[in-house]
């Protein structure tokens, strides 16, 4: 159980939600070499989390009252920033394909494995953020239709994240808008 408040926590600590996280890791003209080694060191306790789950399946059942502290949440930021950065930025802006690649990778692993005997992918996949994210921060983004293929290119793990934020108890912050 620890394991997994610690995940929540690394992801929240790079900020609240993705839009913090991008502003923090831009540095006006690319993403800091220190935001890359930030992602590179979610990618083991992310793994860490879904074996955990597959080894002692109790783990699932306990919650917490926090976000700050509870996976699910974490994970819809960690996926909300990949979308961005991986769909939304510009070729040229983005981070480290090393930094991004692994862990986009281990997010896929995490949610099929616990898929199906955690929880199920929801019906419609989470709403993706606005390019207007990206731009606020001052990042390059590619334009609206690119942007529109990308997320559709992402909608089974969306749908998989909103599996996994209900099935933990928590409501996805943009369930108004579907």
């Amino acid at each position: 159980m620890v394991h997994k408040r610690v995940l929540a926590e690394q992801i929240h600590v790079l900020g609240r939600d993705a839009a913090a996280v991008i502003a923090a890791g831009w540095t006006g003209n690319g993403f800091s070499s220190m935001f890359n080694q930030h992602l590179v060191s979610l990618t083991a306790p992310l793994l860490r989390m879904g074996e955990r789950h597959l080894a002692y399946p109790v783990v699932h059942y306990f919650h917490s009252a926090s976000s700050d502290k509870a996976p699910a949440p974490a994970v819809a930021v960690l996926d909300d920033t990949l979308l961005l950065l991986c769909a939304g930025a510009a070729p040229e802006a983005r981070p480290d394909p090393a930094a991004t690649g692994p862990l986009l990778s281990a997010l896929d692993l995490v949610l099929d494995t616990l898929r199906g005997q955690f929880f199920r992918r929801a019906g419609q996949e989470r709403p993706a953020p606005e390019l207007s994210v990206l731009r606020r921060a001052g990042v390059p983004v590619v334009g609206e239709e690119r942007y529109a293929a990308g997320v559709r290119e992402h909608a089974r793990r969306r749908r998989s994240v909103r599996g996994f934020l209900h099935s933990d108890g928590w409501r996805d912050d943009r369930d108004d808008r579907t």
